[in-house]
C-alpha cells in the first residue's frame, strides 16, 4: 500500500512522464539518445583510463630498460679499463 504511488516513486528516485501520445516516439528517441550519450561517455571515460594506464606501465617498463642498460654499460665499462 502507498508503494505505487507517484509521490512513493518520486521520493525513491523513480520518475514518471506524462507524454501525449503524439509526441511519444520524439521523446523515446530523445530519452534513448540521452541513455546512449550517457554510457558513451562512461565507456569513453573507461578506454582513456585504461589508455593513461597502459602509457604509465609502457614508462614504466621503459625506465627499467634504461636503468638496466645504463647498469650494463657501466659494469661493461670497468671491465675495460682493467
Amino acid at each position: 500500500v502507498g508503494f505505487q504511488t507517484a509521490e512513493f516513486l518520486l521520493r525513491h528516485g523513480m520518475l514518471d512522464m506524462v507524454v501525449p501520445r503524439r509526441e511519444l516516439v520524439t521523446t523515446l528517441a530523445s530519452l534513448l539518445d540521452l541513455y546512449a550519450g550517457a554510457r558513451q561517455t562512461r565507456r569513453t571515460r573507461k578506454q582513456r583510463a585504461e589508455a593513461v594506464a597502459a602509457t604509465a606501465a609502457e614508462q614504466a617498463r621503459e625506465v627499467e630498460v634504461d636503468a638496466e642498460a645504463t647498469t650494463l654499460v657501466t659494469h661493461a665499462g670497468s671491465h675495460d679499463d682493467a
